[in-house]
């Protein structure tokens, strides 16, 4: 049963290609007729064998060029010239810096670069040790100068310029005991001006330097005077102003006999201060009161308060608590 159903499937597919051989053979009718496809197919078959036999059949020309190639004789040809190796082909090994000046100064590329640097350096130096070292020479052509002399040896050169300039007003700060303590009294000043003259002079390309000097005044400045009474504790002197602030200000008094804890006697004209803002000894002016050095401490006593130490008690209740402007005074040693 197996076999006649091979045959069977075998007998289909072979009815299968041959109709579909008639299609194509009716098809191509269609596209060509009268085409004999027969006698084309014998034509491609004849083509095939001749090509066979020429492949077979041996080549008369190439026996004939084979035999002259052997019996021919070279010729001698001229030796070749020996090879020469270009350097910029193979240039030579160069040498690796470990470290980082050698990689940056004494490379190839920067080699020039620093050969560049070193001479001007050395120009510059040489130009400058020309002009500091030989100080004797410029020191006997000014005398020269001076003394109304001649010096062959070198080239003088003496320039003088004027030009007019503003003299600032100072701001001054006086104790004055003829005021009354506490008062206060301003005497606005102003700025002057006046025409000075710089002369400069060159020896030999070297300058010596340069003289200013006041030629006249145009205006003399007037300072800025604050007068401060200090009438009850006779203090006087010139001051400047070091801090500005107000003070939350009250009075005390223990008896004539007392001393604070900064060692001083207490009188009027000394203060309890914070010590860690205000060092003892220091002066300070108070608007109403006067002048007042600091001399003690207390507990209350913090920051920008001041206790002041008045004559009696019933001085000190008269004073009670004010807020009073205060200045911080520093002496101008002349």
């Amino acid at each position: 049963m197996a076999i006649n159903g091979k045959e069977e499937t075998k007998n289909k597919i072979a009815e299968l290609l041959k109709a579909e051989a008639a299609k194509i053979e009716a098809a191509a009718e269609e596209m060509a007729p009268g085409f004999d496809y027969e006698a084309a197919e014998a034509e491609l078959e004849a083509e095939e064998a001749n090509e066979a036999v020429t492949e077979t059949e041996p080549d008369e020309t190439e026996e004939t060029n084979e035999v002259t190639t052997e019996t021919a004789v070279p010729e001698a040809e001229e030796p070749l010239p020996p090879a020469e190796l270009s350097p910029s082909k193979y240039p030579k090994p160069r040498r690796v810096y470990r470290t980082w000046f050698g990689r940056t100064f004494l490379n190839d590329a920067n080699g020039r670069v620093l050969g560049v640097t070193i001479l001007m350096l050395a120009a510059v130096i040489s130009w400058y040790g020309s002009y500091w070292l030989p100080l004797d020479r410029a020191d006997a052509a000014t005398e020269s100068i001076v003394q109304g002399k001649t010096a062959h040896e070198e080239s003088i050169f003496e320039r003088t310029r004027t030009q007019e300039e503003t003299i600032r007003a100072e701001s001054l700060v006086i104790l004055d005991p003829s005021l009354d303590s506490g008062v206060q009294e301003k005497t606005e000043g102003h700025d002057g001006k006046a025409i000075f003259s710089y002369t400069t002079r060159s020896v030999s390309g070297r300058k010596l330097g340069t003289e200013r000097r006041l030629e006249k005044w145009i205006e003399k400045p007037e300072d800025h005077v604050l007068h401060l009474g200090t009438k009850r504790t006779g203090h006087e002197g010139t001051y400047r102003i070091v801090g500005t602030f107000t003070a939350n200000c009250s009075a005390y008094w223990m008896g004539n006999s007392c001393y604070g804890a900064g060692g001083g006697h207490c009188e009027y004209g000394t203060t309890a201060v914070d010590p860690s803002r205000y060092g003892y000894g220091t002066l300070f002016w108070v608007e109403g009161y006067g002048d007042a050095v600091a001399n003690d401490c207390g507990t209350s006593i913090k920051g920008d308060k001041l206790d002041l130490w008045m004559d009696s008690y019933a001085e000190s209740c008269r004073w009670g608590r004010r807020y009073m402007t205060t200045y911080v005074l520093e002496e101008v040693k002349k």
